[in-house]
């Protein structure tokens, strides 16, 4: 009989919900056991790029609609939080809420005029428009400073979204990671996650059932934006200091692409999983090998990245999925169960 409640709980896909939530949940438990500051810097760091992962995962993984130029997204959120701030005393809990909304509407105008573009010819879009932005953002020097950047005020300040302690930062943005997985969760479930994989498998069949395939990848393209520039203003609240290479460099948006699909895009825990690998295989590897020959960790740290797509080429998530239903298979067997117990 334990052997058929084990395999009952397995085939019901409890073990990896349990998995994903305790992965989700793991920063948050580290962060209010410990009291190091390096710790709890790198954790929020971590915090923030499992959050950008999942935003661009979103468009990205759900819709496969690959851009490369999110950043852009990252950097308006940055920037319009932090310039209502410093110009007219806005709260930038308020301001990152503007900024979500602003790149939200840049993304459904973006989306309106490229999305019709098939492969690589969108990819080079996002990319032309996120250097467009950067060339804004550079040459503006009477709003952005230019190259200079801009300085937030340090002094903690709860309305200001300046905390004292280093775990209040980890607290806030694991809220903002949390969120993006239900979001993420919420798509895995719904009809309209349903819709999107629709779409993302087979566009012309997608819009033959009735599906409304352009606006619905706009919407996902503008939902994608804002929560993207969300993660923007947490960056800029924590750094408190901005300036157009920090948000927007063509590498981060390469950077929360690379971590979803290591950790396996279309799915809610691939770009936790992703970032939560990555983000300390990279700072181990430049805290012990940045000093030594220029460029060695990036040599590493590219071929452990070609290593794991070459033997996981779907992400490292799926793979763990899978091999969590070839165990509940094997477990049915032993316990002589029906295959149909299991649904």
């Amino acid at each position: 009989m334990m052997r058929g409640i084990v395999s009952t709980f397995r085939a019901s896909g409890s073990v990896s919900q349990a998995i994903q939530l305790a992965l989700v949940a793991t920063p948050l438990v580290i962060a209010l056991l410990t009291s190091d500051n390096a710790l709890l810097d790198s954790l929020n760091q971590m915090l923030i790029w499992a959050a950008l992962a999942l935003s661009w995962n979103i468009l990205g993984g759900y819709a496969r609609q690959i851009s490369v130029g999110h950043v852009a997204f990252y950097g308006i959120g940055a920037y319009t939080s932090t310039l209502l701030a410093l110009n007219f005393g806005i709260s930038p809990w308020l301001g990152m809420l503007a900024g979500g909304a602003l790149a939200a509407l840049i993304g459904a105008l973006l989306g309106s005029a490229t999305l019709r573009l098939r492969g690589p010819f969108f990819t080079m879009a996002t990319i032309a428009f996120a250097e467009v932005v950067r060339i804004l953002a550079v040459n503006w020097r009477s709003v952005t400073r230019g190259a200079e950047g801009l300085a937030i005020d340090s002094t903690p300040n709860l309305p200001g979204f300046v905390f004292g302690q280093a775990r209040s930062y980890v607290l806030v943005t694991w809220g903002l990671m949390a969120v993006l997985f239900a979001v993420s969760k919420y798509l895995d479930h719904s009809k309209t996650g349903l819709r999107l994989r629709a779409v993302r498998d087979n566009e012309d069949a997608a819009r033959a059932l009735g599906i409304h395939t352009f606006s619905l990848r706009i919407s996902v393209l503008a939902v994608s934006a804002f929560f993207t520039a969300i993660c923007g203003t947490f960056y800029a609240q924590y750094l408190l200091l901005i300036d157009p290479d920090s948000v927007l460099g063509v590498d981060a948006s390469l950077q929360m692409a690379l971590m979803a699909v290591v950790g396996g895009i279309g799915s809610a825990i691939g770009p936790v999983l992703g970032t939560y690998l990555l983000v300390p295989f990279g700072q181990v590897l430049r805290a012990q090998l940045g000093s030594q020959l220029a460029g060695l960790h990036l040599v590493i740290y590219g071929l452990g990245l070609v290593l794991v797509l070459y033997k996981l080429p779907n992400g490292i998530w799926p793979a763990i999925e899978a091999a969590l239903k070839r165990r509940g298979r094997a477990s049915r067997q032993r316990s002589g169960l029906p295959e149909e117990d299991a649904r």
